[in-house]
């Protein structure tokens, strides 16, 4: 826990102090929860073409061997701040990540763990008719890799499943993919906002350019609404997420991209992954308290699911889970947070280095 904590607080740290500034500076953390301490650099540059266009190189590796590098160039201002347009380049490598299963009532003696590595470059293209409203398309290429996991405290996922029980395990496709999006940005600021909403919705085709078995419709609407309470001075912030994904006949979904439930992103009572199928439905509520200058308490409540068929989404047979945490900030940004989530596989430290949402 403790080399967790120092990952995050220094992260914080670096993201208050140096994450608008030009040039090279370190990178700390930034990889996904249970990575371990990661360390890494980045160079950033925002004033080319005279302030029009943006660019950003990092590569960030953790004592558990994940890496992850990435290349972003961006034109966030043409045709008067009414068109934006971004290019990305992105290699990962997670070589331990968390699978119990398939099905939203997978055992916990289940777990497992695989290697997931990828290579995606894809660009994106928007417009913003209006400064709170954007619309936009994007389209991308991705090369995966999922094998045998290197975690030496659980076993490998080709040892505990068999492959008809795991799409996806035996060959990988490359990707191409295509989306649209829009997106309602209404808060009253990006960080820590305490009025307005986020509401966006995404549409994308995922096909399989190699197996023909794996292509897939990918639907998903987020909507976020946080209220401020005067009496109190704290904020309700309230969270709805939906994910669905669609195939025609003899296709499947691979294994490594279902929605998944459970960990810090969202049950933060359960493991991370805990729960993975075709469609997830998440909720999150949260009440955030300032009880001084430079710091919060937080009270929270979970609830989610997976399910395998569209037509079982609903309230009924959803995963709970409640807690508490803390919040640090610093220059008007979060520097450290503490979460404490409860459920009925017991409970899990979260330590995070932004808001849940």
């Amino acid at each position: 826990m403790r080399p967790q904590i120092l990952t995050v607080v220094l992260a914080g740290v670096c993201q208050a102090t140096w994450a608008q500034a030009d040039g090279f500076w370190p990178v700390i953390g930034g990889l996904p929860f249970d990575s371990g301490f990661a360390l890494g650099v980045q160079y950033r540059n925002a004033s080319l073409l005279d302030g029009q266009a943006q660019f950003r190189a990092r590569a960030v590796v953790s004592v558990r061997r994940y890496e992850h590098g990435e290349l972003w160039f961006a034109l966030p201002h043409l045709a008067g701040d009414r068109i934006f347009a971004e290019l990305t380049l992105r290699y990962r490598n997670y070589p331990e990540e968390n699978f119990w299963g398939i099905g939203p009532k997978t055992p916990r003696a289940a777990e497992s763990n695989y290697r997931l590595e990828d290579f995606r470059y894809g660009a994106t293209v928007g417009l913003k008719p209006r400064r709170w409203l954007q619309l936009g398309a994007s389209a991308a290429m991705t090369r995966v890799n999922a094998g045998p996991g290197g975690d030496r405290h659980s076993p490998s996922i080709e040892q505990r499943f068999e492959p008809v029980a795991v799409p996806g395990l035996e060959q990988q496709p490359d990707y191409y993919d295509a989306g649209l999006f829009a997106r309602v940005d209404y808060r009253n600021r990006e960080e820590s906002p305490s009025a307005g909403g986020l509401y966006e919705a995404r549409l994308a085709w995922f096909g399989d350019r190699e197996l023909g078995r794996y292509s897939f419709r990918r639907y998903t609407i987020d909507l976020r609404q946080f209220f401020p309470a005067p009496a109190t001075g704290g904020v309700i912030a309230l969270r709805g997420l939906a994910l669905f994904s669609e195939t025609r006949p003899g296709q499947q979904v691979p294994f490594y991209l279902l929605p998944t439930a459970g960990g810090g992103n969202d049950l933060r009572g359960f493991r991370q992954y805990r729960f993975r199928d075709r469609h997830a439905l998440i909720l999150n509520a949260e009440y955030r308290h300032p009880v001084h200058r430079y710091v919060d308490v937080v009270g929270f409540a979970d609830a989610g699911r997976v399910m395998s068929r569209r037509e079982e989404l609903g309230l009924r047979g959803l995963e709970a889970s409640a807690g508490f945490g803390g919040r640090v900030k610093f220059r008007g940004r979060m520097l450290v947070g503490i979460d404490l989530g409860f459920s009925r596989e017991g409970f899990r430290w979260w330590i995070r280095s932004a808001e849940l949402f």
